[in-house]
């Protein structure tokens, strides 16, 4: 298998868990604000991270569908990763995010789990993009 058909399978799962969770935050909307609002530390800025939230996920999956913009979604997804599992150590697991679906009835070291994998996976992508890259580099600069 070649790296880049390796580096794409990566990508799948973390471009799925993205969309599924930010059209479910859009389309249970309500919910996903009340949610935040029960969470003291939220409850100030619950109608904006309401948002902010889901329209991020989105775009993080719409870059890491664009060739050109893979690497960059690829930055953001493990900067939004990262941030899911410091918020979960802060919260003690206990802040009852709604991701929706099936997904919905991870408890919360399940769902740092997921968040774990996923950030993994974009890690694991990345690198494997900056191997490849800096091979056909090297490639290119022999070939001259």
């Amino acid at each position: 298998m070649k790296k880049a058909a390796v580096i794409e399978s990566l990508n799948v799962p973390v471009i799925i868990v993205l969309a599924y969770a930010s059209i479910s935050k859009l389309i249970h909307h309500q919910t996903f604000l009340g949610q935040l609002m029960i969470t003291p530390s939220f409850q100030k800025m619950a109608v904006g991270i309401s948002w902010i939230i889901p329209v991020a996920e989105l775009l993080i999956a719409i870059m890491m569908v664009i060739k050109r913009l893979r690497k960059t979604g690829l930055y953001f997804s493990v900067i939004l990763f990262a941030f899911y599992m410091i918020a979960q150590f802060l919260f003690k697991f206990y802040i009852p995010f709604i991701i929706g679906g099936l997904l919905i009835y991870l408890d919360g070291v399940q769902h740092f789990v997921l968040n774990a994998l996923l950030f993994l996976l974009s890690v694991a992508s990345l690198l494997l993009g900056v191997l490849q890259s800096g091979k056909e580099r090297a490639n290119r600069l022999s070939a001259t």
